[in-house]
Formats: structure tokens, C-alpha cells, sequence
């Protein structure tokens, strides 16, 4: 679980770095097929069986519909990071947890506590005061609404493709599900993809574009495994903390590596980045088993 952690903390600051070289549908598009070559190499026999075992046309609207989503949310999030700064963006996708909950109400009926309206409220606060020396910013037309839309859109497509997945669970294994959602993504960017854009790039960025390709396979199949071995609600707490370490990072690297601007948070803006992991930590706790 640690370790998906920091894949997934690292993944913006990585990922803002690469865009100022590598458009976003090529960049996504060398991630997707990389993360398949990766996932047949060490499994694909298995989850080609799994989804032979499986098969039905409900099962293939489900991952149509899963693939679709995760492409459209990974390409929304860049488009988005192209305006925003890493924290800012990870900050706006905590709104996920309460997305997924209100898909959870809504499609399997599931029930909404008390203490994640706690959530709700600790989210709204957390936001007033992290974006505080960013108000002047929200003016329509402006780059920074522009992004903050952008990211938001991508956290509506990626609860999508979480509903979905969570739809598919019982029938299909994970790495089945991620493999054939890369496959879908994959074939859509394709056609309008530049591949020959990984011959023009710096050393730098072909380890890069080689670290966000693994960690897009291995952290999700580290997030699953970890699944196995400690309750829901440890995980959703723990990947409640991916802002913090995403400042963390940008604490480090900000203004000391090429393409990458400091944050320049106040305190205030880092109070509120707190509040904010409180809220969506709430909203991970789901609601008391009798």
C-alpha cells in the first residue's frame, strides 16, 4: 500500500514535466501500450482465460464503458495539469471518493453516513482555504478555471470507470479489467497519436515516459494485492493521503528541476491541503457495518 502511495503522489509531478514535451494523446497512448506489453508479459495468458470464462455482452458494454472512461480521464487530467500545478490538481481529484459515494447511492444502493457528510464538509472547507491566494484566478475564460474544469471532468470520468470496475469485480479479475480498459484506450488514441515523438525527447524524458508507463501497470496491481491483505477502509485512508505526498514531492523538487514551478502555498493553503485529506479520508470510511 506504500508503495502505491508514492507511485501515485510522484505521478503528477512526473506527468506535468513530460506534457511540456509530449502532447497529451501521445503521452497517454505510450503509457496504455506500455502497461499492456507489461500486463501480458507477466499474465496475460490468465486474463485471457478469465475473459473467455466470462464472456457475455454485458461484460464487454462494462469494459467498453470502463475503457472509454479511464482514457478520458487520463487525457482530462493532463489537459488540466497543463494549467494547474501537481498539488492543485490532486487536490481537486478528493472530490473521487464522494463521486464514487454518490454512484454507490445511486446505482447499487448503497447507504450514505453520517460521519462522510463530516467528509463533505471538511472537503468544502479544505478547498475555501487551500485556493486561498488563488481567488483572483477564478475568472471565467482564465487558464486557472479552464484547468480546474479540466481536472474536474477527469474525476468524473475516473469515478466512472471505478463504478464500472467495481461492477466487473465479481466476474473478472483486476489485471483482466486493466488490461482490456488499456487495450480500449489504446486502439481509440491510436489513429491521431505521434509516435514518433519519443525520438525527439531528451534522456530524461524517455525515463520519464518509461517510469509513468510502469507505475500506470504496477500501481494499480500493488493497490489490488494490498487490497487483499488489509480492510477497505485502511486502503481508502491511505490513498486519502496521495495530496500530502504530492506536496511533499513538490517541496523537493519545485523550482529546483527544469518545468517545474515551486507551489508557493502559504499556510493557510497548506491548512486547507490538510483539511482536504481529512474530508475525502471521511469519505473513504464508508458507512458502519451493523
Amino acid at each position: 500500500m506504500a508503495l502505491t502511495l508514492l507511485m501515485w503522489g510522484s505521478m503528477p509531478v512526473q506527468l506535468k514535466i513530460l506534457i511540456t514535451r509530449i502532447d497529451p494523446i501521445t503521452l497517454t497512448w505510450y503509457r496504455f501500450t506500455g502497461a499492456i506489453i507489461f500486463l501480458v508479459i507477466i499474465g496475460g495468458r490468465s486474463s485471457f482465460r478469465n475473459l473467455r470464462d466470462e464472456w457475455s455482452k454485458r461484460i464487454l458494454l462494462l469494459l467498453l464503458l470502463g475503457g472509454l472512461g479511464l482514457t478520458a480521464n487520463y487525457l482530462l487530467y493532463l489537459k488540466g495539469l497543463d494549467s494547474l500545478t501537481p498539488s492543485t490538481a490532486q487536490i481537486v481529484m478528493q472530490t473521487v471518493p464522494f463521486m464514487v459515494l454518490a454512484g454507490g447511492i445511486l446505482i447499487f444502493g448503497e447507504s450514505f453516513a453520517v460521519r462522510q457528510w463530516w467528509g463533505v464538509a471538511f472537503l468544502a472547507v479544505g478547498s475555501i482555504l487551500f485556493f486561498n491566494q488563488k481567488w483572483d484566478q477564478f475568472q471565467i475564460g482564465s487558464s486557472f478555471l479552464t484547468g480546474t474544469g479540466f481536472i474536474l471532468l477527469s474525476a468524473i470520468c475516473w469515478t466512472l470507470f471505478l463504478l464500472v470496475q467495481k461492477a466487473l469485480l465479481p466476474t473478472l479479475r483486476s489485471r483482466t479489467i486493466m488490461l482490456c480498459c488499456f487495450l480500449t484506450g489504446s486502439v481509440v488514441l491510436a489513429p491521431t497519436a505521434r509516435m514518433e515523438t519519443i525520438l525527439d525527447v531528451p534522456p530524461m524524458f524517455l525515463a520519464l515516459v518509461f517510469s509513468a508507463t510502469l507505475m500506470a501497470a504496477i500501481s494499480y496491481l500493488t493497490f489490488s494485492t494490498a487490497m487483499r491483505h488489509v480492510p477497505a477502509t485502511t486502503a481508502g485512508l491511505t490513498i486519502a493521503n496521495i495530496p500530502l505526498i504530492t506536496l511533499l514531492y513538490m517541496s523537493i523538487f519545485g523550482g529546483t528541476v527544469a518545468d517545474l514551478a515551486p507551489e508557493n502555498l502559504n499556510t493557510i493553503a497548506l491548512f486547507g491541503a490538510f483539511l482536504v485529506v481529512i474530508g475525502s479520508a471521511f469519505g473513504a470510511l464508508g458507512p458502519k457495518k451493523a
